[in-house]
């Protein structure tokens, strides 16, 4: 039998004789629940902050943090029916000071784009991540090719145009 997904309408699952009350179904987080704040803030801290060509960070950042979403996708997946998506980016906090971080090196060293906003700019790499997850869950995109295509695409975003 499939468990099915409770309606609003109908009572929760209650824990089981001898086990712990627990107010929902699901279980409670353990150390081995990612936590996407966990891995990626030091996974990718060392690459985004030490020195050097701005476009090559990010292809170092996307490679990484690829992993992680692409290990993780149906957690992610999951988190998108039941949690507002507020709640889901803001999990993503640590990673995006990262992704700010280095956009503004790129900014500043002129290598990424100045003329969009430092906000869109973060959104825009969020939101690749993510549907690159989706497509791959989906068998659109091969999870190998990823981090190249998402790395691919935010350069040709990024990068500002030679009259900028």
């Amino acid at each position: 039998m499939i468990p099915t997904r409770a309606s609003p309408a109908s009572p929760r699952p209650r824990a089981s004789a001898g086990s712990p009350s627990t107010a929902t179904s699901r279980p409670a987080p353990t150390s081995s629940t990612p936590s996407w704040s966990g891995p990626c803030g030091s996974a990718t801290r060392s690459w985004t902050d030490a020195p050097g060509d701005p476009a090559d960070a990010l292809a170092r950042l996307v490679a990484s943090s690829w992993q992680l979403v692409h290990r993780f996708r149906n957690i992610l997946l999951a988190a998108q029916r039941e949690l507002p998506a507020e709640r889901i980016r803001g999990v993503h906090d640590r990673i995006l000071r990262r992704v700010q971080s280095l956009i503004e090196q790129g900014q500043s060293a002129g290598t990424f784009r100045r003329d969009m906003p430092r906000q869109w700019l973060i959104t825009t790499t969020y939101s690749l991540m993510h549907a690159a997850a989706e497509d791959a869950a989906a068998g659109r995109l091969d999870a190998g090719d990823a981090a190249g295509l998402i790395t691919a695409t935010l350069l040709a975003a990024f990068t500002p145009d030679r009259g900028e």
